[in-house]
């Protein structure tokens, strides 16, 4: 079951440089953005069950947030 503590933006279609300009302009309408994931579509990724997909990107998300936190 998807947690409720994430926001996830999964995106289609855009360019990398239009990814990284909507990324930025999101980011900077939330006042805690670290619960924010973002994620570009893939061959792959279209092909899961959304709920499927969701979970995965959080776990992605938790494991990737907790290893820069050791490195701070």
């Amino acid at each position: 079951m998807k947690d409720p503590q994430f926001k996830t933006i999964l995106m289609h279609g855009f360019t990398h440089e239009e990814a990284l300009a909507v990324m930025r302009v999101v980011k900077q309408t939330f006042k805690d953005p670290k619960g924010l994931i973002f994620a570009l579509s893939t061959p792959q990724s279209l092909q899961k069950k959304l709920d499927d997909l969701l979970q995965e990107l959080e776990e992605e998300h938790r494991v990737m947030t907790a290893q820069k936190d050791e490195k701070s």
